[in-house]
């Protein structure tokens, strides 16, 4: 559901076997999760690459406070950012050394 430039979104945790949602804000650049009162996040920019005239996405960092550590949120924001970003034909890098594991994680995993 969008709401402006924020996209709502609600997305199931294997690890804790419940529904999270989630909110894409595009002029903040940013996936977020709030949870009992905590945010997480995943933090991006675009650029234009006018070598290869390519919208570029750089995943730049992820956070999750102490209190919702080890529930899956990173990762939930990460393969949820990263099908965002190829839905939107964005060639994506990862300044984020977190994201970057996904990137090299074989395909079918991601």
């Amino acid at each position: 559901m969008m709401v402006g430039d924020v996209d709502k979104v609600s997305t199931y945790s294997q690890l804790t076997n419940q529904v999270v949602f989630m909110t894409h804000d595009e002029s903040a650049k940013c996936f977020q999760i709030e949870q009992d009162g905590e945010i997480a996040y995943l933090k991006y920019e675009i650029y234009l690459d006018s070598e290869n005239a390519e919208q570029v996405i750089d995943f730049k960092s992820t956070f999750v406070p102490q209190a919702l550590r080890g529930k899956g949120i990173a990762e939930q924001m990460v393969r949820t950012g990263l099908a965002w970003a190829k839905q939107e034909n964005f060639k994506i890098v990862a300044s984020c050394w977190y994201v970057e594991k996904f990137l090299k994680m074989p395909k079918k995993r991601v």
